[in-house]
Parts: structure tokens; sequence; C-alpha cells
């Protein structure tokens, strides 16, 4: 065997490993995303409304939208109760609310949402627990 007909063998080789591993990758995600189950389930339907990047010093929460209180110093209120905490930001160091604890939501933006759904929102929390409901302020638009 000469010294082409070795390189030529190698590349071959190489080529035909490269194809299979690519092929098995391939296959793998395809199967990665397919549901288990062959009914789905319906769900209770969870809005998300936390944006993809997190503010450094707010916190994730999943909660549902309990009933709009009104509208004071620009902002609209909303009774929220915390089902749970998804995400810190990095610089997080404010009050966390506790799970099924019911606070006041104050957003620059009326939602859409109705009372009773599920939504996910980042909010800042203040430094100090005061006397009455938890007030949290959401972040993202």
């Amino acid at each position: 065997m000469d010294q082409y007909s070795r390189v030529r063998v190698i590349l071959t080789s190489g080529t035909l490993f490269l194809m299979v591993v690519s092929a098995c990758s391939v296959s793998r995600n395809t199967y990665a995303v397919q549901s288990p189950n062959s009914k789905v389930k319906e769900a209770q339907e969870v809005i998300n409304v936390a944006p993809t990047t997190m503010a450094k010093d707010a916190i994730r929460l999943q909660g549902t939208l309990m009933s709009a209180i009104g509208k004071e110093n620009g902002w609209h209120q909303y009774q929220f109760q915390v089902i749970k905490t998804l995400k810190y930001g990095a610089t997080f160091a404010s009050i966390e609310p506790q799970v099924n604890e019911e606070v006041i939501l104050n957003t620059s933006k009326k939602l859409r949402s109705a009372s009773g759904t599920v939504i996910t929102v980042d909010a800042t929390t203040p430094r100090e627990r005061q006397v009455g409901k938890l007030m949290i302020f959401k972040v993202s638009e």
C-alpha cells in the first residue's frame, strides 16, 4: 500500500465516521422533542409575561392573577397569589414572597390576562416587609 492509498483510506473512513456521528445526533434530537404520551392532557393555560433576559435585582414568580384592584399613582394594581419562585436575578437581595402568599402586583400597563390565569412575571420587591400585603412591581413590559 503506497502513501496515497493510506491517505485516501484515512480520509474516507474519517468522512464516514463524521457522517454517522452527525446522523445519530440529528435523530437523537428528533426523538428528544417528541412527547412520550400519545394523548396530551388539557392543562391550565400558563401565560409567560417574563422576558428572556432577567433584571439583575428581580425575582421571577409564577402565580395566579386573582383580580384587578384598580389604578393608583399611575400603576395598575392586581391581587396576585404566588405559586412558586422560578428564578432569582444575579443581585437579588430583597424579600421573597412565600408560596400561596397574596401580594399586590403593580404594572405600568394594564394586563390582558383574565382573573384566575396563571402567569409568570419578573418583579422587584421591597428591602423590608411593611404592615399589610407585600407590594411588588413588574419589571418587564
